[in-house]
């Protein structure tokens, strides 16, 4: 199973970079793009860009800086341009005037554009260049290229409108559509993967349908993974000169200035990065089992847990923390195309029946009435002389109030508590915290 996820995968890549290679040139390693509108006062084009520092360990730091011509520079000394979009509100960078969020909204719903204000190439070492004409281009011929072969990529482009959840997603107020969340160039790569991936499992499928469900789960958590860290919400972390993925912030909001990997450079987020990560969780699943025998693994809601166990452990969604149901819809969409057939899956999105946290129309009543289902449920799944280890994280008291009643109203008995720091103090989401 490894080395056919490895030998498949390596195949789609090859396949990609002779028909898409002539959209990337081999020594980028990354692309950083600005979202722009027209001004309503001026009528030029204008980047929104709420940062524009290309690498922070430097002192002073690199900065993209932007002359009146419009031409952009690669900053070494002095501070970088203030910021032309702050909470949603925009600033022409020429003229200075508001560009207030209704325009900015009502432009990019019509059609999202964004210019690539620079990009990190590599040679004796990694340097930032300023965008040639080429560069400035490559998305209108992607584009092009994406008409050209939209009636064999149709089936595979998710055309699903993003639920609305202005909490945990509020990107859908500029970008209503999944396919919206990538620009042309990055449709285009992850439409024909998924086209390669669904082939693969076709072709292995009239042999034997369990192990082409098998290889195409994998194949599909790659293009998951490679999704992830490929979109028009991907951050370009300045502080560590890498790639944030699309989920970093606990949902998916409007990134602004966004950075996009080279799939075929070995770079973080690059195709082969997201193999990597891909091959290496499935040689360790496979070295476990070796070890350990036969795991039975059974699918399904812990509002419908049945059995008896000695130990089980759990991570449950942290009440209005993570909406995790609308939130995976971001990749259920490739999922979908690639192996939902084998799975049965039929609907446009995942199912939020039974999702116990807030989000979607679901309230803060909702989740007590089913996290309190779904402890008596974890109760009389153990042993008597059972153990659960539950992971919890909130900022509010009185959720981790009712959580303590809920285990003590049904009958757990707390013997110890640990508290554990489970972020990365350079991960954007504990920055500052």
């Amino acid at each position: 199973l490894y080395y056919d996820v490895k030998k498949y995968a390596e195949e789609i890549i090859a396949d990609l970079k002779k028909e898409l290679g002539d959209l990337y040139e081999d020594n980028d390693l990354a692309y950083i793009w600005a979202f722009t509108v027209k001004c309503p006062v001026c009528g030029r084009e204008t980047p929104l860009v709420n940062d524009w520092i290309l690498d922070k360990r430097k002192n002073p730091p690199i900065y993209v800086g932007y002359k009146e011509s419009g031409e952009f520079y690669i900053g070494k000394e002095g501070k970088p341009p203030e910021p032309t979009v702050a909470r949603a509100e925009g600033k022409c960078a020429f003229c200075g005037r508001k560009i207030p969020n209704s325009e900015i909204v009502k432009q990019l719903r019509e059609k999202p554009h964004e210019m690539m204000i620079s990009k990190l190439k590599k040679g004796a070492g990694r340097y930032f260049y300023v965008p040639s004409e080429s560069d400035k281009k490559v998305l209108e011929r992607a584009e092009m290229k994406l008409k050209e072969k939209y009636k064999e990529l149709e089936d595979f482009i998710p055309f699903e409108e993003i639920t609305s959840d202005i909490r945990s997603l509020p990107v859908a107020k500029y970008l209503p559509l999944w396919k919206d969340l990538f620009n042309p160039r990055q449709l285009l790569l992850f439409a024909s993967m998924a086209k390669k991936i669904r082939e693969k499992v076709d072709e292995l499928a009239k042999s034997d349908p369990e192990y082409a469900k098998a290889v195409g789960t994998y194949l599909s958590m790659w293009l998951a993974k490679s999704v992830d860290f490929s979109s028009r919400v991907t951050q370009w972390v300045n502080v560590r000169m890498t790639i944030g993925h699309s989920l970093a912030n606990r949902g998916i909001g409007m990134t602004w200035k966004y950075a996009e990997p080279n799939p075929f450079a070995k770079f973080s987020g690059s195709l082969f990065g997201m193999l990597h990560d891909v091959l290496d969780g499935l040689q360790f699943s496979i070295k476990e089992l070796e070890n350990s025998g036969n795991v039975n693994v059974k699918l399904g809601s812990a509002l419908q847990l049945s059995g008896k166990y000695k130990l089980i452990i759990t991570d449950p969604p942290y009440a209005d923390d993570v909406p995790y149901g609308e939130l995976s819809d971001f990749f259920y969409v490739w999922h979908r195309r690639t192996v939902g057939h084998l799975y049965g899956f039929t609907s446009l999105s995942t199912d939020k029946s039974e999702e116990i946290d807030v989000g979607g129309n679901r309230t803060e009543n909702d989740y007590w009435e089913r996290f309190n289902i779904a402890v008596k449920r974890l109760h009389d799944s153990l042993t008597d002389d059972g153990l659960l280890v539950l992971f919890f994280a909130q900022r509010r008291n009185e959720i981790w109030e009712g959580v303590v009643n809920s285990f003590i109203k049904n009958n757990l008995m707390i013997t110890m508590t640990i508290p554990i720091s489970t972020e990365n103090e350079n991960n954007v989401i504990a920055r500052g915290k």
